[in-house]
């Protein structure tokens, strides 16, 4: 395993890149404003820009809605301490 001081510029980028999801099912908000939950969070990786003009995402999400499903009971599953 490489020492931890190789790893700090990776480590860097990839929290500006993204945010980090490992609590993301304790988190109140999604895009900032909307409600934390399975419907409000579909619309949003669906379309995230209908929310959140100017944002880093892509302009509409190709996932099926079966898949859509998935992600989002994924997502709302994370949470810190569990």
């Amino acid at each position: 395993r490489p020492p931890r001081s190789t790893l700090f510029p990776y480590t860097t980028l990839f929290r500006s890149l993204a945010p980090n999801l490992a609590d993301f099912g304790n988190r109140t908000t999604v895009a900032g404003y909307l409600p934390n939950d399975v419907e409000h969070l579909k619309k949003w990786i669906k379309k995230p820009d209908d929310y959140k003009p100017g944002n880093k995402m892509y302009k509409e999400s190709a996932l099926s809605d079966d898949e859509l499903e998935a992600l989002a009971a994924y997502l709302m599953s994370l949470k810190a301490g569990q």
